[in-house]
């Protein structure tokens, strides 16, 4: 035997031919729910750890051990799960026990009917009105293309014909002589279109945006000739608008994090690895280590800073900083952390960090060490001749500074053939020059304090022997 059946949950799809019995199916229920459980929480005594035991399992161990440890008793919810058929219980479990895992997005609470509704719930009437007025419009439509008559009684010969002949245009209709021109059929009037039918249309299609607060800005749909600060703004007030459901969607996100965390804890960090991708193109296994102590923490839900909002507000700032920055004395690791900002393809950023991190990784080359080596050489002449300006009588220290410098020049010039023999060393080289170089810079420092105090001295002395003649 053949019946329509109508399947649970979709209106629409039907289907015709042979339904297997009722008996072959079931239906399986999926319900979490919580109940009030009293628990004790102790310190264990032997690893110092806080551990939880129901309160029948503690009023079972003996008075001294609960005496001797420390603990605290509470009740708190604790969430069930079971899977119900058609009149026993499946299986039971507890996925979550510190909350459900079933996480919606709620939207704004209507206190008459006690339910959460969401956004299209306001743009419901404005679609009813804008479907009423086009199901009008075809009507009218439809209706005058087919149209209506007047016939008086004899001005056709066969009523039947005419009927079915008139709708066709294609078709030849009969009629009695002369009632044309007698004027015995006539064309019923035709409903005009209503003046302010289209306005009404237009009307009930805006509302469904203007009720739901999401503006033509915010969809990118505005075709005018307006000014982009006008458009940020109005994007702006949209989404204030709809502020609160972006923050019912942050809470969602930060419950789903929750679970998710759950689920990571206690299945699948205990089998191995994951696969944490790090940024396009950098996908690693790391270990997923999870402390079992960390019972408690944090889920942050934040725009990340790559995002396109947040780029475009950053970029704004960073390109009114870019002509400081250009006198600033930055690394190339430094502008790719700039460029992080800016619209460019993350892949060029990705590229120029890697050149950063490769000169990084190379060290100076041999051209830099020669420049730092005329540096040094440039810095000992520049001494020695302001030891010479300033010291006219300090021959003794004139000629401290001139063994300072030959020192200076001679490790210069070591420092040069060492690293012509040695260029796989010439890292090393390097520090152990720049170390150098810092307690001779020091040293020098003090030398010349001392020279200038000494320079002082013998310019009183000087002053003093004029003035004793007199």
């Amino acid at each position: 035997m053949k019946k329509n059946i109508n399947h649970q949950g979709d209106e629409y799809k039907q289907e015709d031919g042979d339904v297997p019995d009722d008996k072959d199916t079931l239906t399986v229920v999926q319900i979490q729910w919580w109940e009030r459980v009293k628990v004790v929480e102790y310190v264990e005594p032997s690893t110092g750890k806080r551990e939880e035991l129901p309160r029948e399992k503690w009023d079972a161990l003996p008075d001294h051990v609960k005496a001797s440890t420390q603990n605290r008793a509470f009740t708190r919810r604790e969430w069930f799960q079971a899977f119900l058929g058609k009149s026993t219980f499946l299986d039971r479990n507890q996925p979550n026990k510190n909350g459900c895992t079933f996480n919606v997005i709620t939207g704004m609470w209507d206190r008459k009917e006690k339910q959460w509704y969401g956004l299209l719930r306001s743009m419901r009437d404005p679609q009813k009105y804008a479907n009423k007025w086009l199901s009008q419009l075809l009507h009218i439509l439809n209706t005058n293309a087919k149209g209506g008559v007047m016939v008086e009684d004899g001005a056709v010969k066969d009523i039947a014909q005419f009927e079915e002949s008139w709708s066709a245009a294609d078709g030849v209709t009969w009629l009695e002589s002369g009632a044309l021109a007698a004027g015995r059929i006539q064309e019923k009037p035709k409903a005009q279109m209503p003046a302010a039918f289209m306005a009404l249309t237009e009307f009930a299609v805006t509302s469904i945006r203007d009720a739901s607060g999401v503006n033509m800005e915010l969809l990118g749909l505005r075709d005018a000739n307006q000014p982009g600060v006008l458009e940020y703004q109005r994007r702006q007030s949209a989404m204030t608008t709809l502020a609160r459901f972006f923050d019912n969607l942050r809470f969602y996100r930060k419950r789903q994090g929750e679970t998710i965390l759950h689920f990571l804890r206690s299945y699948i960090a205990p089998r191995g690895q994951l696969v944490r991708l790090v940024k396009e193109g950098q996908e690693q296994y790391v270990p997923l280590a999870m402390d079992d102590e960390t019972r408690r923490y944090d889920v942050i839900v934040d725009d990340a800073p790559q995002a396109p909002n947040e780029k475009e507000k950053s970029w704004t700032v960073i390109q009114a900083m870019l002509p400081l920055l250009q006198n600033a004395d930055m690394s190339l690791e430094d502008w790719a952390d700039i460029l992080e900002y800016s619209p460019l393809p993350s892949s060029f950023v990705e590229k120029v960090r890697a050149k950063a991190t490769a000169q990084q990784n190379q060290g100076p080359t041999p051209q830099d060490m020669m420049i730092e080596a005329e540096l040094r050489k440039t810095n000992a002449e520049t001494l020695k001749i302001e030891a010479e300006a300033q010291s006219k009588g300090g021959e003794a220290q004139m000629k401290q500074a001139e063994m300072a410098f030959e020192g200076q020049k001679i490790q210069a010039e070591q420092a040069g053939m060492v690293m012509d023999a040695q260029s796989d060393m010439r890292e090393a080289v390097l520090d152990r020059e720049r170390m150098q170089f810092e307690r001779e810079k020091m040293a020098h420092e003090r030398e010349m304090m001392a020279l200038k105090v000494r320079q002082a001295e013998l310019a009183a002395r000087n002053t003093s022997n004029e003035v004793s003649p007199a």
